[in-house]
């Protein structure tokens, strides 16, 4: 079983490989479209991470007023404004491997956002495995015209994630306001 710091190190190096054998994805370094990928994406927030993130917005009151607001305003993620994910330097995995990942799943087919340039592909499609090398880490999947290569996470992570406890953020971030919540 691997540790949360050894998921995330891995996860930071495999993405690192991808951006060199798929220069597409270098973009995402410098995140030029303001963390647009993210929205509408499912965020999963593992109860490790949750502890850090809850660490950080009691060391940050003005991030967790905003948060705050977000939350109130039921928003999807309760961390991301208009151009900014608010806790981007110590964002769940999950959001670490968005948009760069593809799944092998129980149905037999590959699931995945194709790739496109101005970052809005939180389209998810599915296709089949025929002829696709799924002990390859990484995957080239259509995207439209061309093909792109993706993270085929199913080799570690995956079974990690399917043994991990993982916290609703909702119910997280409701336990942490607490008394807050009665303003609202």
């Amino acid at each position: 079983m691997y540790t949360y710091e050894q998921i995330r190190e891995v996860l930071i190096s495999q993405i690192s490989q991808l951006h060199e054998i798929e220069p597409k994805w270098k973009q995402c370094i410098k995140c030029p479209n303001s963390g647009h990928c993210c929205i509408g994406a499912d965020i999963t927030i593992y109860n490790y991470e949750w502890n850090i993130i809850k660490k950080f917005l009691f060391e940050n009151p003005i991030v967790f007023d905003e948060v705050k607001l977000h939350y109130k305003r039921k928003s999807l993620c309760y961390f991301r404004t208009n151009d900014k994910c608010l806790i981007h330097n110590i964002r769940p995995l999950n959001c670490i491997f968005t948009p760069y990942q593809a799944i092998y799943g129980a149905d037999k087919r590959i699931h995945y956002s194709p790739y496109k340039k101005d970052c809005s592909f939180l389209i998810p499609t599915s296709i089949s495995c025929n002829g696709v090398d799924l002990s390859q880490l990484f995957i080239k999947l259509p995207d439209g015209n061309t093909f792109t290569f993706y993270l085929l996470l199913n080799h570690w992570y995956r079974n990690y994630e399917e043994k991990s406890i993982v916290c609703d953020s909702q119910v997280c971030l409701s336990n942490v306001l607490g008394h807050f919540l009665k303003e609202y």
